[in-house]
């Protein structure tokens, strides 16, 4: 009833559905962040980082020209394991370290986090950890594994310069303007796109590896 006693009747535009909508979209993203602060978080994490995963680099090969037929299925299985089985408790154990020896969300706090995570954690540490990883799955030996971190994992590469023009704005509007309960469905959307870049800069160094030793 309207306040003034009259039956209430929707402006021009309304469509009361929409809030049906809306009802049902925070109730699916409430479910899934008590997921994440549930007993088992790690098991949600783990499934959420294997989809993201998986998608990405299907969505990578795509991307590629390649035809439904063309996609391998090999592939999107080893970057679904990595995210799975490595990805998602790697972070999780990080993140849990970090939150206990820096404390705070103030400025400080945050840029410090934002310091450590861009200038120690990713250059020397994950993306090491990502390059290696993935070519010890895809059945190459130790030795080429170790070129490959070298190459485009360890310290000062392409691929972290790119990972500061990506991850650093994408953390500033983390910390400062996305509201929290909001926080790790962006962060999830932020890694679909990230991930599929490192699907095509790790295809392409294989790619070139394999040209090489063949004309080796």
């Amino acid at each position: 009833m309207h306040p003034s006693g009259g039956q209430w009747t929707p402006s021009i535009g309304f469509d009361p559905r929409y809030c049906i909508r809306c009802d049902a979209s925070s109730s699916l993203v409430q479910v899934y962040q008590d997921a994440l602060l549930g007993e088992d978080a790690l098991w949600t994490k783990a499934t959420t980082s294997g989809v993201i995963w998986a998608l990405s680099d299907w969505l990578a090969q795509k991307s590629e020209g390649r035809e439904a037929h063309e996609v391998q299925g090999l592939r999107i299985l080893r970057f679904c394991a990595f995210g799975a089985l490595v990805n998602a408790p790697m972070f999780d154990f990080y993140y849990f370290i970090q939150d206990q020896v820096i404390e705070g969300e103030t400025l400080v706090p945050r840029l410090v986090k934002l310091s450590i995570d861009q200038l120690l954690w990713t250059p020397f540490i994950y993306l090491p950890t990502f390059f290696g990883g993935m070519a010890l799955l895809e059945g190459r030996s130790t030795e080429e594994a170790v070129v490959e971190v070298q190459r485009k994992g360890f310290g000062l590469t392409r691929t972290l310069i790119a990972n500061w023009k990506f991850w650093v704005p994408v953390n500033v509007c983390t910390y400062f303007w996305i509201p929290l309960e909001y926080r790790v469905l962006w962060n999830n959307a932020a890694s679909l796109a990230w991930t599929i870049f490192l699907s095509r800069t790790q295809n392409t160094t294989t790619t070139k590896d394999k040209e090489g030793r063949e004309e080796g």
